[in-house]
């Protein structure tokens, strides 16, 4: 059995990668499907009943690093499992979102950073 995973990192691209579980006769295994052009990806969740929708943690950039004390992102993204990417909107973070979470069965998302945390209400459709 497979499943996409998407890696992220603090560069120009985010990573689309394919995961087969292990089974009695091959060891599991991670195969490259693309790369996406999502830089910065800090934090990565997906939706979890619209298996197409991402969330994706975007800290402040100064062209070197996070700026303290300015707002990050937080990107909402529709991807194939093919890697076709659709940014569908963004929501401001805290000052640079570590983590985030689909909460209340997908009616929400939780976004928190060392100090701060915030609530965004999510549509229907993610």
């Amino acid at each position: 059995m497979s499943s996409n995973l998407l890696l992220g990192t603090y560069t120009p691209v985010t990573h689309l990668v394919e995961f087969t579980a292990p089974t009695s006769s091959s060891p599991p295994s991670l195969r490259l499907v693309k790369d996406l052009p999502i830089p910065r990806a800090s934090w990565i969740t997906r939706h979890p009943s619209l298996r197409d929708i991402w969330y994706i943690a975007h800290e402040a950039d100064d062209g070197g690093g996070s700026i303290a004390g300015v707002e990050g992102k937080v990107w909402v993204y529709r991807i194939s499992p093919e890697g076709d990417v659709a940014r569908l909107g963004e929501v401001s973070a805290v000052d640079n979102p570590c983590h985030i979470a689909v909460v209340a069965g997908g009616t929400g998302l939780a976004v928190v950073n060392v100090s701060i945390a915030s609530y965004q209400g999510l549509e229907a459709d993610g």
